[in-house]
């Protein structure tokens, strides 16, 4: 029997500088992004695409060139992405980008306190808690203090209070 490969999709995106078709072209790409940094406009809307790529390595750069790129205006879409089903290193590496954007903290700190962390797979709870934690805006501590009073918080309670007052 003879196999047939499925055709080689590109993974160029309009807005990104040539990228050509290879894994490392792209990567080359995503690199030069970083380089340029922060512009003016979003980069949400030209790295989506490949936050959902079905390359590990390649979805893993999206996110870090997103975080290292983005401006606030890419932080609500960023944090309802933790609303998709996918596997927590995913929703952690939604958090790790979303950490790294230049959103002033009081900002930060009330989009933050809109999402339900209890609903969240508890590693990603954990690091959910840190980024909020690391906010050190008085709402965000609210809202932290508020799911200490959650069940969903057992599991994570001692840990992070002993970071607080002993880290």
């Amino acid at each position: 029997r003879e196999q047939t490969r499925p055709a080689r999709q590109p993974l160029a995106v309009e807005g990104l500088p040539e990228s050509g078709d290879t894994k490392s072209q792209l990567l080359a790409a995503f690199c030069m992004m970083e380089q340029q940094g922060r512009g003016g406009e979003s980069n949400f809307s030209r790295l989506f695409p490949y936050l959902e790529h079905p390359d590990f390595l390649i979805r893993c750069k999206a996110f870090l060139t997103l975080g290292r790129t983005g401006n606030a205006d890419d932080g609500g879409p960023l944090l309802e992405l933790l609303e998709r089903p996918w596997l927590p290193w995913a929703h952690l590496m939604v958090l790790d980008a979303y950490h790294g954007l230049p959103i002033p903290g009081p900002q930060r700190a009330a989009a933050l306190a809109q999402v339900d962390s209890a609903r969240l797979h508890p590693t990603v709870r954990r690091g959910f808690l840190w980024v909020l934690a690391h906010t050190e805006e008085p709402l965000a501590f609210q809202a932290f203090a508020e799911f200490l009073q959650t069940y969903a918080s057992w599991s994570i309670k001692d840990e992070f209070l002993n970071e607080l007052w002993f880290g």
